[in-house]
């Protein structure tokens, strides 16, 4: 029920969506994050809310994070996060043609995300 659940990569930086889907609000464990390729792990200064069971870049620096309770982003590489949708889904890809990011949830939900 915890533990790692997805993970996206850029550069340096590492980042891993966590948490615990028995427990959907609690953030005190959904998000690691490392600028170090792994030699050093810290949790983010303002965490996502809630357990989160993917993640993805989305320009430098800038990444999204999604699960079933809700999406955040982050724009400084994972340090902090806000939400920006109470939408659950489970995981989430980016798409550079058109700058947005899609996602897939339970019984077949798709969501887009337009990014600026």
């Amino acid at each position: 029920m915890t533990g790692a659940n997805g993970i996206a990569t850029q550069g340096k930086i590492f980042l891993v969506a966590s948490g615990n889907y028995n427990d959907r609000s609690s953030s005190d464990s959904a998000f690691v994050y490392s600028h170090d390729q792994g030699k050093t792990w810290r949790l983010p200064v303002t965490m996502p809310a809630g357990y989160r069971s993917a993640v993805c870049f989305t320009g430098k620096n800038k990444a999204v994070t999604c699960g079933i309770a809700g999406i955040d982003i982050s724009k400084d590489g994972g340090v902090n996060w806000k939400k920006i949708s109470e939408e659950g889904f489970n995981t989430c890809a980016y798409n550079k043609a058109d700058n947005s990011v899609y996602f897939v949830g339970n019984n077949g939900r798709v969501g887009k995300l337009l990014l600026r």
